[in-house]
């Protein structure tokens, strides 16, 4: 259970890099005043992202918790 949360823990890492990448991205095209499909598209991209990282960080919530009853695991912060 301590690799799949440590994999779990890397993945949202990872995730929450490219939400933030899509975040400057869209703002550089705010900014510049694009109506592109761009826009739109990476908007969308990183809803779906927000949407995927919410769910992955309830999961590792619940799996530290199973982990935690179990006595696998040390107690830790729980994740944002």
């Amino acid at each position: 259970m301590h690799d799949a949360l440590t994999d779990l823990h890397a993945y949202v890492l990872l995730l929450d890099a490219e939400w933030q990448k899509l975040g400057e991205r869209i703002e550089e095209l705010t900014l510049s005043n694009s109506t592109s499909t761009e826009c739109f598209e990476l908007a969308q991209a990183r809803l779906d992202m927000a949407e995927e990282l919410a769910a992955l960080r309830k999961t590792i919530a619940l799996l530290r918790a199973d982990a935690d009853a179990a006595g696998s695991l040390p107690a830790v912060n729980e994740l944002n």
